[in-house]
């Protein structure tokens, strides 16, 4: 072949894969078997291992995933990623269109456009020369992760525009419930901690350093916005995002009153439990850009947007078992182990009781049906137990008297809801205190999940929190532990490390876990004081 159609033909396998992956992974809508995809997709490779140069950022080849980074990159927004304000009856609503008639110049009216509110991971993702050239997750709003290589293994997202402006997006990224349901069981059978619902596993998986592992979980992306100025509303936004073949949801409508918002509330609320991704809400924008200009932005939120919350998702299921679980404090928080039931997109199997009294003014007993809601929380919670389903037999739940984990006494301390373990030294206090620690709000160490933490306690190779930072020169006893060859032990080791530096002080005052100091306040103590000699 000559170069000019050994160019020509690799443009058209480039074309065509893009082609194939857009009609199976966005429009659901396979054209070719999946042997024709694959014959396509080898002579491709084929073709880029005999010419490398042919194998540019946009070639469906490099969807597979680089090499692992070797760290967190920082990257800043063109524009902050502002949350929104919420609403959450009909009255929130007239009063959000209240105060932006407020501020709207006389003689104009405001037009609407109404989206679902995914459940996902937020993404800035940047094009130019047609070329996916970043992607940057939310972060403080200001200043996200760069996590480009992760976000080109995404199979709905195109790696090249048939327009060569510039174009910084925005979208969620998300995956769907039964996905996440195969993941997690796959972590769980290796010994992993499962993740708790579809956001924390889109996020999650966004952060990995080894792309190739990202390549490997079945993220999607929507996009909704975009920051250049090429467009006076927004519904010409949603528009240009559709020619340019990029993953939208599809489901816009305009509406110029509240009765109309309200219409397509209710009827979106019916809809969203036969999509296969997770939506909690409906967000309402003002359409036009100029009007969101006049109307401007609070210090927290726009004024020209806002949030319609569902109510949360409720299900029924049954109580197999009442276990405490032991916090970094030595508190000891009931916990309902359950039949699991589905809800809001993930399986439930166990549900937050909070506190002794709260268990004891609902009545709940092993064997109750009981019903169950997730707002939020990353445990649900038990809202009530249905007296007439219970079984016969069933006693009331006796608080324990000695703690589950390490068979010290408890106590119960005066004016509190609360039974605590009396022992400093429990190895239940000191795996909470270590998950706290390792945190993303905290220390934001990677690799050391739940599954590790009880291992390293239970081996006596973590006694204490500086325990941690040993551990390199204990490598090979963290080699003996279960699922640990060489190279998880240098990401694990490699992670502790990269904590040392580059954390602001008030993060390892929240991972401290002292009592009454939360990320705010650890924020107010750290701007006093620099670090921990000066306090």
């Amino acid at each position: 072949m000559t170069e000019s159609s050994v160019l020509e033909r690799h443009r058209t396998l480039c074309d065509i894969i893009e082609r194939h992956n857009r009609d199976y992974y966005v429009l659901d809508a396979p054209t070719v078997s999946d042997a024709e995809y694959d014959a396509l997709f080898r002579e491709l490779r084929a073709l880029e291992e005999k010419h490398p140069k042919l194998a540019h950022p946009g070639s469906p080849t490099q969807r597979v995933g680089a090499a692992p980074r070797e760290g967190v990159v920082k990257a800043e927004h063109r524009r902050p990623m502002l949350s929104l304000d919420n609403a959450y009856s009909e009255n929130d609503l007239r009063e959000f269109h209240r105060r932006a008639m407020d501020r709207t110049p006389e003689g104009r009216s405001l037009t609407y456009v109404l989206e679902p509110k995914i459940d996902g991971a937020s993404i800035e993702v940047i094009y130019r020369d047609g070329l996916l050239t970043q992607a940057i997750t939310r972060g403080d709003g200001k200043i996200g992760e760069d996590v480009t290589e992760s976000v080109r293994t995404i199979r709905t997202l195109p790696l090249r525009l048939p327009d060569t402006r510039e174009f910084s997006l925005r979208g969620e990224i998300f995956i769907h419930g039964k996905d996440l349901d195969e993941i997690n069981e796959s972590r769980i059978e290796a010994g992993e901690e499962p993740f708790a619902n579809p956001r924390n596993a889109a996020s999650g998986s966004l952060r990995l350093l080894d792309s190739q592992l990202v390549a490997k979980r079945p993220l999607r992306v929507f996009f909704y916005d975009l920051v250049e100025p090429y467009f006076e509303t927004h519904s010409e936004i949603l528009a240009a995002l559709k020619d340019l073949g990029l993953p939208t949801h599809g489901r816009e409508e305009r509406a110029s009153t509240i009765e109309e918002i309200v219409r397509y509330i209710e009827h979106f609320d019916r809809e969203r439990h036969g999509l296969p991704y997770e939506t909690d809400g409906v967000v309402i924008k003002v359409d036009s850009l100029e009007l969101r200009e006049t109307l401007g932005y609070t210090a927290r939120f726009p004024r020209w947007a806002t949030a319609y919350k569902f109510a949360a998702e409720q299900a029924k299921t049954r109580v197999e078992a009442i276990r405490c679980d032991v916090g970094r404090t030595g508190t000891l928080t009931p916990v309902a182990d359950l039949t699991p039931v589905s809800l809001s997109g993930t399986t439930v199997a166990r549900a937050s009781l909070h506190n002794i009294d709260y268990v004891e003014s609902k009545d709940v007993r092993v064997g109750d049906m009981v019903w169950i809601q997730k707002a939020g929380e990353i445990i649900p919670q038990v809202l009530g137990v249905d007296p007439t389903a219970r079984p016969p037999g069933a006693s009331p739940w006796m608080p324990p008297t000695h703690c589950p984990v390490c068979q010290s006494a408890v106590a119960r301390v005066e004016g509190e809801a609360a039974l605590r373990c009396t022992n400093p030294l429990c190895p239940g206090r000191l795996r909470a205190a270590l998950f706290h620690f390792t945190r993303r709000s905290a220390m934001d160490i990677d690799h050391v999940g739940r599954s590790l933490i009880e291992q390293l306690v239970a081996s006596d190779l973590v006694k204490d929190l500086a325990d941690l930072y040993g551990l390199r020169e204990r490598r090979e006893a963290l080699l003996a532990l279960d699922r640990m060859a060489d190279k998880s032990a240098d990401n694990v080791l490699g992670a502790i490390d990269a904590s040392r530096t580059g954390r602001p002080f008030e993060r390892f005052l929240t991972g401290l876990g002292i009592p009454l100091v939360g990320t705010v306040a650890a924020r107010l103590i750290a701007d006093q004081y620099a670090d921990l000699p000066t306090l």
